[in-house]
């Protein structure tokens, strides 16, 4: 950064950035401040954004040089370090104040690709509800391109920490794999901020992000193909047993056997289901995708069991007629207190809740894992 930019007041006709993003990675707006007084002063002499009333880090700037152009010429700009809020952006321009800098949040991007030795890069975003999680998704995408080799054939593992201000940290394990596998894990990033900033409960302060970024050469897809039973008649107090087979991208397939243990209690002629699940499909049925939350607390604790890409998830489960009210489940209601449910003038909200997770184990593979099956069983 210029060293005189960092002593910089507003005057007329001076450049000031509006800035997004600021540090290894930055992101900004500049245009000319046109009047002053004291620490305010209004700039560009139309909108930003349009917002409103805001908050957004506001630098000095230098005019780097001129693009010319017949259709739209533009500026160059070099935004300097956050001394100021940009706390205005209305039709008729932007209001700065110099006397306070706004918080903002921090992203550390960690990168260790297949050779070379491991980057860091750091940046501050502007913390706004919807732009923040685009701008730390793009974050993690420029240290990606900056490091990692681009190799088609390529797995992808992702570690984040996402530390919010009065929570404990949302730790999560993201695996993809092929030419799009470092899209998928951004796209997925960015959703899981994006319901934090914009829950509809309360402000979420998300105080900083870190991402550890991994890469290998090798398209480690594995998907369900085959399932095979080894035992036609399933009973209560016995271990129901069957071999899967999970074939590899242009690799071995693999046959694990799985032994899923049926509780005592049940008794011939109940039903079950088996079900083999990857991650998505799970995550879509109980996680934070699939169950509205009630508040943040809830949101926050349902966003830490969302599952990994790299296994394969066993669950045996038993048909349930209940629902979900207020974030209180209720799984075996009566016939009676179901049929008031769904009458058309009971406005209650509520979620109804088909099936109850009897027991679960997951199995770990190399990479990530695709498919979905369901085994039906009557108990003998």
């Amino acid at each position: 950064m210029p060293e005189h930019l960092s002593e910089w007041r507003p005057e007329p006709g001076a450049a000031v950035s509006a800035v997004l993003a600021s540090g290894d990675f930055s992101a900004a707006a500049t245009g000319t401040v046109t009047w002053v007084d004291g620490d305010r002063f209004l700039a560009f002499g139309h909108p930003f954004m349009g917002i409103g009333a805001i908050d957004i880090p506001m630098a000095g700037a230098d005019i780097m040089t001129i693009v010319q152009s017949l259709r739209l010429s533009f500026k160059m700009s070099r935004p300097g370090a956050v001394i100021g809020t940009i706390t205005q952006d209305r039709l008729t321009g932007i209001q700065g104040d110099m006397s306070r800098i706004p918080e903002m949040t921090e992203v550390v991007v960690r990168t260790r690709p297949v050779s070379g030795s491991e980057r860091t890069f750091r940046t501050q975003l502007w913390r706004h509800p919807q732009i923040m999680p685009v701008l730390a998704s793009m974050a993690m995408m420029d240290g990606a391109l900056l490091t990692l080799e681009g190799e088609e054939n390529q797995t992808f593992r992702l570690n984040t920490a996402i530390h919010l201000l009065g929570h404990e940290p949302i730790q999560l394990q993201q695996v993809a794999s092929g030419p799009m596998g470092i899209v998928s894990l951004i796209a997925e990033t960015q959703s899981v901020v994006g319901r934090l900033t914009t829950n509809p409960f309360e402000p979420v302060v998300v105080e900083r992000i870190e991402f550890e970024l991994t890469a290998e050469y090798a398209w480690r897809l594995n998907t369900l193909r085959h399932v095979r039973l080894l035992d036609s008649r399933p009973r209560a107090g016995r271990d129901f047993e069957f071999a899967l087979r999970i074939d590899g991208l242009r690799e071995q397939s693999v046959f694990p056997a799985v032994a899923v243990p049926i509780p005592e209690h049940f008794a011939a002629g109940d039903s079950l289901i088996v079900q083999i699940a990857d991650a998505s499909t799970l995550n879509s049925v109980d996680g934070a995708v699939g169950i509205a939350p009630v508040s943040v607390d809830d949101l926050v604790r349902r966003l830490r069991l969302l599952r990994s890409h790299d296994s394969v998830y066993v669950r045996l489960l038993r048909p349930a007629g209940g629902a979900r009210f207020d974030g209180v489940e209720f799984p075996g209601l009566p016939a009676s207190v179901r049929a008031q449910m769904g009458q058309p003038d009971l406005h209650i909200p509520r979620q109804p809740i088909n099936e109850i997770v009897v027991w679960e184990t997951s199995i770990p593979v190399s990479g990530e894992f695709r498919g979905n099956y369901r085994i039906p069983l009557v108990l003998q």
